[in-house]
């Protein structure tokens, strides 16, 4: 029986809206609350809410199918529009903590806010300047919606369905502004209704301008894209995401093969944007979407010091040596985590040694991540001959799954001769519970400064140490690290301050391991292995100083 397409429009519409309302819980989100509260607790127009919901919903769907259908052209950068809308926002925060300034600049800008939206009282300045705010936060929340906006966006790279991903893409964009609707006046009542509350409004005022100028220097950092990507999978949140999301589908049937059973969550592959070096190409040659027609293609999300991503390799070289003469392409999008995995020459060096032939991009400033909407290392999203996106696999394990749906997609091309591989290599997450954890200051969680007693998971330093952002660096020999784990392997990042050896040696429960580790480039380094796992005290003693400390994993 055929759908009727008005209720399958519909059903987009409302799932779209839907995914947009429930995103109030995330990272990506949140810093804009206070941003929102903050500017609606102040004495302003009572539709000034509206006014910055309005905006951000017009800003959030112009932006997304600008950077979809015209970024690669224009070389338009995501980064770029979120660094310019941190400043802006940053500037808001000012304002709130210096008033002055608000009113010397909303002065200036008057005549222009009045042309945009003309007053029908004094206080209606405050509506343009809450529809300026609102196009800000959309322009900054474009390039950071997380995976669910992903799904909508390959409608907007299918330019025959331009309208209905504006509507999708509205839709979504409203969604998360009802929430942060709902929050704007229950502030602006809180602060003007409650007497307790009334007399501290210039406090509360000066209160959100800080954490208004944090969030911008979080967006700036990537802060709310970190967070996100730590934060465990659910049901609910995976009903949500790219690989379930229901989108329009085209026949499944090939010709000349089997028909594969497999939805179709997206009518076209993203194009390979930002790509500052190709390997394993014919003459290092970029490939493209069109190139790859034809072809099934695994997309596959990595960066080289990422135990998770290491683990996949095998699997991934497997069937790349298996399936590449049915018709399989793998292309690799390396999208760096630290600042040295930006470098060609330690890519180059990565690859080399973990033996991979298939193509491999280096997405240095994650234009292809974001175009994608990925979240995840390692993340592989599966396409047809067509160039439709069939399935979609984030983490490590479900192997088997991972080659039946390639090889269901090669069969609709015709008979797949190989056998399956059958190669399975998920580690046993049953023995480890110690979570991936990252030094330097940025991100470090879980830090003691007891070096003697550390809990479970915990870490700690001792010693001379200079703490960056990114890293923790021992100045002097004689330093050490402790760390409290449960796993049965542990992995440590390092690297070297100056490229020369450095040596550290290992010790468990007291107990020296065999041999030392040589810290040269930087990458991850085998620290120790537990077969029956259980929890353990693990020393790491600085014998040269210069050992950079970038993050610990575990697992195997």
């Amino acid at each position: 029986m055929g759908r009727n397409p008005l209720n399958t429009d519909m059903l987009q519409f409302l799932i779209a809206l839907f995914a947009g309302v429930v995103t109030i819980g995330g990272p990506c989100i949140l810093p804009l609350l206070p941003i929102v509260l903050g500017t609606s607790t102040v004495k302003r127009h009572p539709m000034r809410p509206v006014a910055i919901v309005l905006g951000f919903t017009l800003a959030f769907t112009g932006f997304a199918i600008a950077f979809s259908l015209f970024g690669s052209v224009l070389g338009l950068s995501p980064d770029a529009w979120r660094y310019l809308a941190s400043i802006i926002i940053a500037l808001f925060g000012v304002m709130l903590l210096f008033p002055k300034i608000q009113t010397a600049l909303f002065a200036r800008l008057e005549p222009f806010l009045a042309k945009v939206m003309p007053k029908t009282d004094p206080n209606a300045t405050g509506l343009g300047s809450g529809f300026l705010l609102g196009l800000t936060l959309g322009a900054v929340w474009t390039p950071c919606a997380g995976p669910v906006l992903g799904s909508i966006l390959t409608l907007v790279a299918a330019k025959q369905n331009l309208n209905q991903a504006a509507v999708l893409l509205f839709a979504f964009a409203l969604g998360a502004g009802i929430p942060m609707l709902l929050i704007a006046y229950g502030g602006q009542y809180a602060v003007t209704r409650v007497r307790s509350l009334s007399k501290y409004s210039t406090t509360l005022q000066k209160i959100f301008g800080v954490i208004i100028i944090l969030a911008a220097i979080g967006f700036v950092t990537h802060l709310d894209t970190i967070l996100l990507s730590k934060l465990p999978s659910s049901p609910f949140v995976d009903s949500l995401s790219p690989s379930t999301m229901p989108m329009p589908s085209l026949s499944n049937i090939s010709p000349s093969g089997t028909p594969s059973n497999l939805p179709v969550l997206a009518n076209s592959m993203p194009p390979f944007q930002g790509i500052s070096q190709w390997w394993n190409t014919e003459n290092g040659q970029p490939l493209t979407p069109d190139q790859l027609k034809g072809k099934v293609v695994l997309v596959d999300f990595w960066t080289y010091s990422c135990i998770n991503c290491i683990r996949t390799q095998p699997f991934l070289k497997k069937i790349w040596d298996t399936y590449k003469d049915d018709g399989l392409v793998i292309v690799g999008v390396h999208t760096p985590e630290f600042a040295f995995e930006k470098v060609p020459a330690n890519l180059d060096e990565a690859i080399k040694k973990a033996g991979l032939t298939y193509p491999i991009a280096l997405d240095a400033d994650y234009s292809t991540w974001n175009a994608y909407g990925n979240q995840y290392w390692p993340a592989g999203y599966f396409f047809d001959r067509q160039g439709r996106l069939r399935f979609t696999h984030f983490g490590e394990g479900n192997y088997d799954e991972q080659e039946q749906v390639i090889r269901d997609l090669l069969a609709e091309g015709g008979p797949v001769m190989d056998q399956p591989t059958g190669l399975d290599v998920t580690p046993n997450f049953a023995l480890t519970e110690t979570p991936e954890t990252y030094f330097g200051s940025a991100r470090a969680e879980r830090f003691t400064q007891d070096f003697e007693h550390v809990a479970a998971d915990q870490w700690s330093t001792k010693g001379d140490w200079n703490v960056t952002p990114e890293y923790d660096a021992s100045n002097k020999a004689g330093n050490a690290f402790r760390m409290n784990v449960q796993s049965n392997a542990m992995y440590l990042v390092l690297g070297s301050a100056d490229g020369k050896p450095k040596k550290v040696v290992i010790k468990a429960d007291g107990n020296t391991l065999s041999g030392e580790v040589t810290v040269t480039d930087r990458q991850l380094y085998p620290v120790a292995e537990f077969p029956n796992g259980g929890r353990h005290d693990v020393v790491v003693e600085v014998v040269d100083p210069g050992v950079e400390f970038y993050a610990a994993t575990f697992g195997k």
